[in-house]
């Protein structure tokens, strides 16, 4: 640090002091409700830095209103307003404020902007929080930017999508980088907003300008019958019967534009919809798994098919749809899946059997339940359509959420299979006995090592005498007369068994 910077940083740390004193600890303050002070919107911020951190104290929330003639301070976490009188001391204060902080020299300085840029911000009324606050929505930091940034209103910026945040909330990060104040009014004027650069960028990959301004949802042809947006993490798999859902779905969902499959087919109808309308089997032999859309909500959601749309397509039972999710988590592939469900689609109830139960861990804090399920189906007549078998692997532990593993066999082998494979990897290895008891000891009057198991006694120059061999030194002999050479103690099994 410079002489001139530890000059600056005595000098701020003065005015932080003496901003304290006057604005929070005088006694002129009061609240603003007791003043009868009436609130006036849009005031300028004082700037207030914290001592030694080169960083503006967020809660230090003061204005000027001078048609007032008082300072108000917005207290912390909106408690209220506190008012003081505009004084002569105070006006010497704020003028010490501005000249600190506020020129277009102290902003190059401090915030790294460009000096004709900082005039022209600073020319317009702005303080550095106003800077701090547009600058996480679009970066300023030439004087083209500035003046991007200045051809609109607050109100424009906020009905073009790149409005400031509230105070006390910050603005989501973008991938990539934030855009400039120029690049910002380009997709303002295009009808791009913040938001919907963030998507793009975050899950769809366009990175520059003519990325964002070229992004355009897939094209789905207005004779498709079947439509299925394959998407990713939360937003899953939806389907339906027409183009119109689908499009409008992908219109307010730009992460999805590149990388969802979206697969359109004209012909294929629904022949069957499972329980709200969270699956459907189709006339071609294909079963997806994915909710069938007909709109969106109001709030822009999916609008899943309800008991009134297709009146003409069946529904399937509850039964139907346990036996498809069971199957579901082993086939993935709709044709294959159609196939495996075909004879339990039909079915109406459903019966489920304990067969087997294996606990690890029962009276300790923490184990495993293994459990096989039997579920048999059967259709309305009561014939049975078939059965599936269910292994729940339970991992529970005192105090936390368990957590369960599902596997689902076809075949009663299969089944066995794969509950003898959870017990064995869920059964703990059996303890290791302890060394010493494994060998039996030829007795006290023999010299013998437990390391090596020799029973001969050997020479040992270090004690003059005949020690075990090898071990004797790592304190792990057996026989009585037999010592460590180092600690000049018996061994682990004589001291257990002997002494």
């Amino acid at each position: 640090m410079t002489v001139r910077d530890e000059d600056t940083e005595r000098r701020r740390d003065r005015l932080f002091a003496r901003t304290m004193t006057l604005l929070t600890r005088a006694p002129d303050i009061t609240s603003a409700s007791r003043a009868g002070y009436t609130v006036s919107e849009d005031l300028p911020r004082l700037v207030i830095e914290l001592p030694h951190s080169g960083a503006r104290d967020p809660h230090a929330d003061f204005c000027v209103d001078r048609a007032q003639g008082v300072i108000v301070h917005r207290l912390p976490y909106g408690v209220g307003l506190e008012v003081m009188p505009l004084t002569a001391e105070r006006e010497a204060l704020l003028e010490e404020l501005r000249c600190e902080y506020g020129t277009a020299e102290q902003w190059a300085a401090d915030l790294g902007i460009a000096e004709e840029a900082a005039h022209l911000l600073i020319g317009a009324g702005w303080t550095a929080y106003d800077y701090d606050g547009w600058n996480a929505v679009m970066r300023v930091t030439s004087a083209a930017d500035a003046r991007e940034v200045l051809a609109r209103t607050a109100q424009q910026w906020q009905d073009a999508g790149w409005g400031r945040p509230r105070p006390g909330y910050g603005q989501e990060y973008i991938p990539g980088g934030t855009p400039t104040a120029g690049e910002a009014a380009v997709l303002a004027d295009a009808g791009i907003t913040r938001a919907r650069v963030k998507s793009l960028r975050e899950s769809g990959g366009y990175r520059t300008l003519a990325e964002l301004l070229n992004a355009r949802p897939p094209e789905i042809p207005l004779d498709a019958t079947r439509v299925i947006v394959t998407g990713e993490r939360w937003l899953g798999t939806v389907q339906s019967t027409a183009p119109e859902p689908a499009v409008a779905w992908l219109a307010r969902q730009p992460q999805l534009w590149r990388q969802s499959a979206v697969n359109a087919t004209a012909g294929p109808r629904p022949v069957l919809i499972g329980p709200y309308a969270s699956w459907v089997l189709w006339d071609d032999g294909q079963l997806i798994c994915g909710n069938l859309l007909v709109g969106l909500n109001k709030w822009g959601g999916q609008q899943k098919a309800g008991d009134d749309d297709f009146p003409d397509v069946p529904r399937a039972s509850e039964a139907a749809a346990l036996a498809l999710d069971l199957l579901a988590r082993t086939i993935t592939d709709p044709a294959a899946l159609a196939e495996a469900a075909g004879p339990f689609l039909t079915a109406a109830a459903h019966e489920e059997t304990e067969e087997a139960k294996h606990d690890i861990g029962e009276y300790t804090r923490s184990g495993t339940t293994i459990r096989r399920i039997r579920h048999t189906f059967h259709a309305g007549g009561g014939a049975e359509l078939g059965r599936l078998w269910e292994i729940s692997i339970v991992d529970w532990q005192a105090g936390v959420d368990a957590s369960e593993t599902r596997r689902i066999a076809r075949t009663p082998a299969e089944a066995d299979s794969l509950f003898d494979d959870a017990v064995h990897l869920a059964t703990p290895p059996p303890p290791r006995r302890a060394k010493e008891a494994d060998r039996q000891c030829p007795g006290t009057d023999v010299r013998h090592c437990d390391n090596c198991g020799a029973t001969s006694p050997q020479p040992n120059d270090f004690t003059g005498g005949q020690l075990g061999f090898m071990a004797a030194s790592l304190g792990t002999a057996c026989g009585i007369t037999c010592y460590d050479a180092i600690a000049d103690q018996p061994g682990a099994h004589a001291t257990r068994f002997h002494h």
